[in-house]
């Protein structure tokens, strides 16, 4: 029987991770992290198993911290957490009651509660840690036949930097987009079927991306339309926006690997 973990976090990621756990025919329990206090007074007789705290980054530091304080010894456990930009020194005061201490993080966006998580197959997630604890991730990626991506703790919180450009970042670039749109007078009907084309039009860019940076390379920026992205200038609705276009494009302009057509 696979070793049992506790999730603790009931959020979008800790809903994901249960499902995949379940999937994979490992036991898991779930802890809100509301609930961690009553949960945590029965850990000191509690024998060693797996935690993956699925919770605000700006929690690791105090949940450890509680989490240390509930027993003398941790040897034994395996301690996961899944910050993006967080390493496992975030776990210290666990890992001087010898714990196995790392972080696994998927890079993968989750839906809102109800929906099904994304099947975890082909997902890419980092890890890192002491050699117990990513034994320990490198056992349950390969459980999901997740891909593997082994850091350095220094290169965590560029990792996270990268998912974030595109993964909040192209949520507010199509907020910007749909405030344009309504800004122009879209309205009802015409509004959500602009929306419609510009979620393919997001897809069909993933999908691009998968030959390489320049076969995703198209529109006006890319051939150069200087009187197009003037005619976008003045468009633009806000100050705000006006400065993000002007950013982008001065970024595309400035990107070595799209000005000299590196592939991937």
């Amino acid at each position: 029987m696979p070793a049992p973990w506790t999730i603790i976090g009931s959020g979008r990621l800790g809903s994901a991770l249960r499902q995949w756990l379940g999937q994979s025919g490992v036991p898991a329990t779930v802890v809100r992290h509301a609930g961690v206090a009553a949960w945590r007074r029965g850990l000191r007789a509690a024998a060693p198993g797996g935690l993956l705290l699925a919770v605000p980054d700006d929690a690791l530091t105090g949940l450890a911290r509680d989490l240390a304080a509930a027993r003398p010894e941790w040897r034994g456990w395996r301690i996961l957490h899944t910050s993006g930009g967080l390493d496992s020194s975030v776990l210290a005061p666990l890992q001087r009651r010898r714990a196995a201490v790392g972080s696994l993080h998927p890079m993968m966006t989750f839906p809102r509660a109800g929906r099904p998580a994304p099947v975890p197959e082909g997902i890419v997630f980092s890890y890192e840690g002491d050699a117990g604890a990513r034994r320990a991730a490198a056992a349950l990626i390969r459980g999901w036949r997740g891909l593997p991506l082994p850091l350095a703790p220094g290169v965590k919180t560029a990792y996270h930097l990268a998912a974030t450009l595109v993964g909040p970042g192209a949520v507010v670039e199509m907020a910007a987009a749909e405030t344009v749109l309504r800004r122009a007078g879209l309205r009802g009907a015409e509004l959500a079927r602009a929306r419609q084309g510009l979620r393919r039009l997001l897809g069909a860019t993933a999908a691009n991306l998968e030959d390489g940076l320049l076969a995703a390379w198209t529109g006006p920026w890319a051939r150069g339309d200087r009187q197009t992205v003037a005619r976008h200038l003045r468009q633009v609705p806000t100050a705000e926006l006006r400065r993000l276009y002007r950013a982008l494009l001065a970024a595309a302009r400035a990107d070595k690997y799209l000005s000299s057509g590196t592939k991937k």
